[in-house]
């Protein structure tokens, strides 16, 4: 059974395909891939909390930019065989308990979890970094989402009890202890959206032409994230509003993810939730991705004493929010936080304590009966 992990962002929003900085940690809610291998090349799988089915041969051509559960599979597949890997058939079972449009990663952890049992049988496997590459080429090739990294390197690279700091651009990570005393709590507002179908393209369209604007205009800049703070002021002259906004919006972040890295390792716990409010504020704001449900969310969290911080969390246009709170005020917030949201929106939110969880695995017969 190969299994893999959903992740929350703590910190750190649309800055991953920008070649910037984000603090995410993998959670203790999976995706699971019951598999064995078999020696014709076809690959059968079935969605347990779907009851769905489906079925393709290796190697055989495949139309990309499908959508649902089973594109992702396949996209894996292609992914893998596209980069010289002879894969052997499979028959899997797939299911999990991470909430589905949720913008907790359940599409990267099926990615990596279905790229694990795949390869498991070869005697040359691809290494960690090249499955979360795959895994992520497989998403923006094959189903059409132009995502980032950060989902699929959390997926393959979380450590049990730690954040991950991590450089989209270099691709380099460090682990951060995350603090035994602070509870991660993430609400789900309700309201889904899909990738694909939602303004997530259209905002990386922007950052891209205001990116080729500014290497023709102010200085060749990989990425967005190379630009400084005091910069912004020349960058405002050369770009349309909307453009200048979601750059503001990306370099303030990276910003936001330094400090607040080193306010968490410094116990400055009051600083580290400002930085979140202020993210927050600059994805509603600056990068627009927010939404009345979620900023009802963020407010209903901020009316508990004991909240140390809340922002949205994912891409937005729906979706959760991530709270940090002090693990005294727990309870009251989980009791609270729905009757202030419900008031608000009419809506009924879901709720889950989630803790820094270990990146994916393949685990034994014995291992995954337990």
């Amino acid at each position: 059974m190969a299994r893999a992990p959903g992740r929350v962002n703590i910190i750190g929003e649309h800055t991953d395909y920008n070649g910037g900085l984000v603090f995410p940690i993998a959670i203790d809610r999976y995706v699971y891939v019951a598999f064995s291998t078999i020696f014709e090349r076809r690959v059968e799988v079935y969605s347990v909390d779907l009851d769905e089915r489906g079925e393709f041969w290796l190697g055989e051509p495949a139309d990309p930019n499908q959508s649902g559960w089973y594109a992702y599979v396949r996209g894996v597949a292609w992914a893998l065989e596209d980069a010289g890997y002879k894969l052997p058939g499979m028959v899997a079972a797939i299911g999990g308990n991470i909430p589905i449009g949720a913008g907790l990663s359940s599409s990267a952890a099926l990615e990596v979890a279905v790229a694990l049992a795949l390869s498991d049988s070869l005697d040359k496997k691809p290494s960690k970094l090249e499955i979360a590459l795959l895994c992520r080429k497989a998403e923006n090739e094959f189903v059409g989402v132009n995502c980032g990294i950060m989902d699929q390197y959390t997926a393959v690279f979380a450590e049990t009890g730690n954040a991950i700091l991590l450089d989209c651009d270099q691709l380099k990570h460090e682990l951060v202890p995350f603090p035994p005393d602070l509870q991660v709590i993430v609400c789900d507002t309700g309201v889904k959206r899909e990738l694909s179908s939602s303004s997530y393209n259209q905002r990386r369209v922007e950052c891209e032409q205001a990116l080729d604007t500014l290497r023709r205009h102010l200085r060749p800049v990989t990425n967005i994230s190379r630009l400084s703070l005091e910069e912004l002021p020349e960058i405002e002259k050369l770009l349309p509003p909307e453009q200048f906004k979601r750059v503001r919006h990306v370099v303030t972040e990276n910003a936001r993810v330094l400090a607040f890295a080193q306010a968490l390792t410094a116990g400055q716990l009051d600083t580290a939730g400002a930085l979140m409010l202020e993210s927050h504020s600059s994805l509603r704001d600056d990068f627009q991705v927010s939404s009345p449900e979620l900023d009802a969310m963020v407010e209903a969290a901020g009316r508990v004493d004991g909240t140390v911080g809340s922002r949205m969390t994912g891409a937005g246009f729906g979706g959760c929010t991530v709270s940090l709170v002090r693990p005294e005020a727990s309870q009251e917030f989980c009791e609270k936080v729905p009757k202030l949201y419900a008031e608000a929106t009419g809506g009924s939110p879901s709720l889950w304590i989630c803790n820094p969880a270990a990146g994916a695995t393949v685990l034994s017969v014995g291992e995954a009966a337990q």
